[in-house]
């Protein structure tokens, strides 16, 4: 069975509400510090140039953080839903022809091995591996024993990587095929 990692959904969840929690404070602080300056108001006890200066630099700061929360917490959104329509995709299948990924994903195919990469070292196919010289994406099972031949489908005609003495579908029609 086709292990998906969930262990690290959890630190993934407090670092975006961290994120979102801390990117709003700075932002806040931001907003705060350029009312403040707009306003004219002063630090009591300075000179007002060196607390107009420093108003400037924490308000630049303040909204610096802000923005860069914010971006993290976008990324990780994006990655994310990006993943999960990888999970979608491959669902429950053995072998995965890269070409069809990248067909579905409308993308290169060095872009979907690029992200099948990234995947598997953040843990998220934890039992997959590419076979670039066949250009496919593989779930072996443990027990199985035998090679990966690729055979041509006799209902649709598509290349279908399988191990010998298997039984697969046709990625592509969906067809039973034995070798």
């Amino acid at each position: 069975m086709k292990q998906y990692s969930n262990s690290k959904s959890v630190a993934s969840g407090c670092l975006k509400v961290f994120l979102v929690v801390f990117g709003s404070i700075a932002l806040l602080f931001g907003v705060f510090g350029l009312v403040d300056l707009v306003s004219g108001g002063q630090v009591v006890g300075t000179e007002e140039d060196v607390s107009y200066l420093t108003g400037i630099i924490m308000t630049t700061f303040s909204f610096a953080v802000g923005f860069g929360c914010f971006a993290t917490f976008f990324m990780m959104l994006r990655q994310a839903k990006i993943i999960g329509y990888y999970i979608a995709l491959i669902g429950n299948k053995k072998s995965i022809p890269i070409k069809w990924l990248a067909e579905k994903r409308n993308v290169s195919q060095e872009k979907v091995i690029k992200d099948l990469y990234k995947m598997m070292s953040r843990g998220v196919f934890t039992d997959g591996h590419i076979e670039e010289n066949m250009n496919i994406l593989l779930f072996p099972d443990e027990n199985s024993i035998g090679e990966f031949k690729t055979v041509i489908c006799k209902n649709c005609g598509g290349s279908v990587v399988i191990r010998e003495g298997h039984e697969e579908k046709c990625t592509y029609c969906g067809a039973r095929i034995r070798e």
